[in-house]
């Protein structure tokens, strides 16, 4: 009786061994060598990670200095996104500062990542809540807040890049050579908003499906960096009394000119004022 508890005792151990090499296996590797030689190359260092398949995508786990991180490829091993989950203290100077003067600031914050992209910089996201609202609040590097969108999905596959025509491509790098890329989207219809920072500005490309440009728009203008003619028109039209609350710079295929957001009381208006001093109050 002995004898046979013995055998008993040493199959399922025999075969639990077998279950948990089975399981490291699917954990720990795929069957797809251009995936594998992909990420061995972008992390040589990382000796553990956990994979998944996403979508079209394999999803990569792993710890990386202590951060734990999700990196994204496609079938062939093209890399597109990497997520690492990292605390408020750690993320720039910039755009904690940034945080703390927007109208965020008292909210709860519930996670922070940082976003590196295929062809584009770096970006943070904070994701912040506030009784039954929720949003992801996207910044660069230097504190430019990209945009601020309600948080609908918090799964990773909604900060994959997305891929620019050529011709975009091509518009950019000629027109703004030493613009780098933020954040890309494809609107409903199909129209391309491109976010770049160019030197210390913030632009925002807009194109349409089929790769036009629209236009461009600067954003943040300085009272200070407008053309005096331009203010000077300003101040002698009937919107002369109205306090300038935001500057913003269009350059379109027809046309440049500043957009000023104003105020008077508890009334506010958007004027249109041309490179020659033509001012129009946009209804």
């Amino acid at each position: 009786m002995k004898t046979k508890l013995l055998l008993l005792a040493a199959l399922v151990i025999g075969f639990t061994f077998s279950i948990q090499s089975c399981n490291d296996d699917d954990n720990h590797g795929i069957n797809n060598s251009a995936v594998e030689n992909a990420f061995a190359a972008k992390y040589p260092s990382i000796n553990r990670v956990d994979w998944e398949i996403k979508g079209n995508y394999y999803v990569a786990d792993f710890w990386l200095n202590g951060l734990e991180c999700e990196a994204w490829f496609t079938w062939d091993g093209d890399w597109q996104l990497t997520e690492t989950d990292i605390t408020f203290d750690q993320l720039p100077a910039a755009v904690k500062t940034a945080f703390g003067q927007s109208e965020f600031a008292s909210w709860r914050i519930d996670d922070v990542d940082m976003l590196e992209r295929k062809d584009m910089e770096v970006a943070y996201v904070v994701e912040v809540e506030q009784g039954n609202q929720e949003y992801d609040l996207y910044y660069a590097a230097d504190g430019t807040l990209i945009k601020a969108v309600l948080d609908t999905d918090n799964d990773s596959g909604s900060y994959l890049p997305t891929s620019l025509p050529e011709s975009i491509s091509t518009y950019i790098s000629t027109n703004y050579p030493s613009a780098k890329i933020i954040e890309v989207e494809r609107e409903y219809g199909g129209a391309y908003e491109v976010d770049v920072i160019d030197g210390a500005a913030h632009k925002k490309l807009r194109f349409t499906s089929a790769g036009e440009w629209i236009y461009t728009k600067t954003e943040d203008i300085l009272q200070v960096n407008v053309p005096q003619n331009v203010l000077t028109a300003l101040q002698n039209s009937e919107y002369g009394s109205y306090a300038i609350d935001d500057i913003d710079y269009y350059e379109t295929p027809t046309e440049s000119y500043f957009l000023f957001e104003l105020e008077l009381g508890s009334a506010e208006i958007d004027v249109k004022v041309t490179l020659d001093g033509v001012v129009t109050e946009i209804m």
